[in-house]
């Protein structure tokens, strides 16, 4: 299978099937696509599929509820529907979490918008540690962060690099809307 953040593609399965099991590339593909309309008919009848040490496929009932159209506002009724839902088994959860990020993991943080800091009586404290095993690579890129008239903000990051890691860290601090806004910035690298 790739190591890469793409998602992983029924061309991928057929791939994987194709160089480990050794069949030809068409039994590979009509292997894959059996495995997956098997799933998908069960489900279909609202049946559970469990796969031993991955994990639970199952069909969920939603009721008809109410929901709000973002851009009007205006209350719409959504359809009773059925959904898929996957729930991991114990041991893949565990066979995720174990392992530490490295060996080539790629791993950003970013933000969805800015971040604003307003006036409050103890200020705002933001604290960010992160460690980049061998051969990884770490991207800070978050929105700016916008202080306003009389904010405080604290920020700590610490970027803990293993040999042959790699990262980048980039803070943009912008003034609220007052023009008597002032920023007072003070950084420390310690390499």
């Amino acid at each position: 299978m790739p190591k890469t953040s793409k998602a992983v593609t029924r061309v991928d399965l057929y791939e994987a099937v194709y160089q480990k099991v050794g069949l030809s590339r068409t039994e590979s593909s009509a292997f894959v696509e059996l495995v997956l309309q098997e799933i998908t008919d069960c489900l279909e009848k609202g049946e559970t599929v469990k796969l031993s040490s991955f994990g639970s496929f199952m069909v969920r009932k939603k009721a008809r509820r109410l929901g709000r159209n973002p851009k009007t506002g205006i209350e719409v009724p959504i359809s009773p529907r059925r959904v898929v839902v996957f729930k991991p088994s114990a041991i893949m959860k565990q066979q995720i979490n174990s392992r530490p990020p490295g060996s080539g993991a790629v791993a950003a943080l970013l933000s969805q918008g800015e971040n604003r800091v307003y006036r409050s009586p103890g200020g705002c404290r933001s604290e960010l540690v992160a460690e980049v095993e061998a051969g990884g690579f770490f991207a800070l890129l978050p929105d700016p962060t916008v202080c306003f008239a009389g904010a405080w903000y604290e920020q700590k990051t610490e970027l803990r690099l293993a040999p042959e890691a790699a990262a980048v860290a980039v803070e943009v601090l912008a003034a609220g809307r007052s023009a008597r806004s002032t920023i007072e910035c003070s950084s420390v690298a310690v390499g």
